[in-house]
């Protein structure tokens, strides 16, 4: 009995498709380590070192200070920021701005946000207000919304006739016939 020799073209092709699954494999591990090169890069916020001196002075004026020093930008509701005109006494060299704001608002009731340069400033205790006064809406609208059936037929304005196929439809909603 004679053994069959494999063909040809069946050896090519587990060797391409060897050569293909390595060449595939190769790619995804060189966009592996570019991707976690990406992403590895420190933000501004944790490279930017302060260096801040100040006596006496107000979180406005420190704020102030912070903007000159670094290209960081803050928003903040100025009303609350203006009544609040406590005096700070701050000595750092070589802070990162978390270390700052830590210390700068370490006994007031102050979130904020780092977003790449912007800074956002947001008093605790409006949030869990605005949190409160949310589900307070949301509870009224429920019942304030309520289901009225409405019934009709639509005509033609000139002819008075009923037109077919006319689709109502409440507005703001996906809710029709």
């Amino acid at each position: 009995m004679k053994k069959k020799k494999p063909d040809k073209k069946a050896g090519n092709f587990f060797l391409r498709l060897t050569k293909g699954l390595l060449v595939m494999n190769l790619g995804m591990l060189c966009m592996l380590f570019f991707s976690v090169q990406l992403s590895a890069s420190p933000s501004y916020a944790e490279v930017k070192e302060l260096n801040l001196s100040v006596e006496e002075a107000t979180v406005q004026e420190v704020i102030t200070e912070i903007e000159n020093q670094s290209e960081f930008v803050f928003f903040y509701n100025h009303d609350w920021l203006d009544q609040s005109q406590r005096k700070v006494n701050l000595n750092l060299e070589n802070a990162t701005i978390h270390t700052v704001l830590e210390q700068l608002f370490a006994s007031q009731d102050v979130t904020y946000t780092i977003e790449d340069r912007d800074i956002i400033l947001v008093l605790s205790k409006i949030e869990d207000t605005k949190e409160e006064k949310t589900e307070e809406n949301t509870a009224e609208l429920q019942v304030q919304q309520q289901e009225i059936e409405v019934s009709g037929t639509v005509t033609d304005a000139q002819s008075g006739e009923p037109l077919p196929g006319v689709n109502i439809v409440v507005q703001g909603t996906t809710t029709g016939t």
